[in-house]
């Protein structure tokens, strides 16, 4: 099976980070950066530990791995993608790690 690549961001409004993943359709809110990131983290993981048990059959059950969300998601994504392609703003905008997010500060 190929690896699932979950596009992911952070986005902070109204003093509070909310963390998504358009790909699954997950979020997690936090106090903090971190702790939302450990959220979403949390929820991908165990997600993905439910989806994939024992009974997973790749044929019939595609569709878990990749779940439609909100247009809203998309946009949010979309948003904090551009701002890392823009050279002066990408420390602010983006940051590498094991599970890839976007971090998108938006206020």
């Amino acid at each position: 099976m190929q690896p699932l690549n979950a596009n992911c961001y952070i986005i902070k409004k109204h003093g509070v980070y909310f963390a998504a993943t358009p790909t699954l359709n997950l979020t997690a809110v936090g106090s903090t950066l971190e702790e939302a990131k450990a959220g979403l983290h949390d929820a991908i993981i165990s997600y993905l530990e439910t989806v994939l048990n024992d009974n997973f059959n790749i044929e019939t059950d595609r569709h878990l791995l990749k779940r439609r969300a909100p247009l809203y998601m998309y946009l949010e994504y979309a948003f904090c993608y551009v701002g890392t392609l823009l050279p002066a703003s990408r420390r602010l905008f983006s940051f590498e790690e094991k599970l890839p997010l976007t971090l998108c500060m938006a206020r």
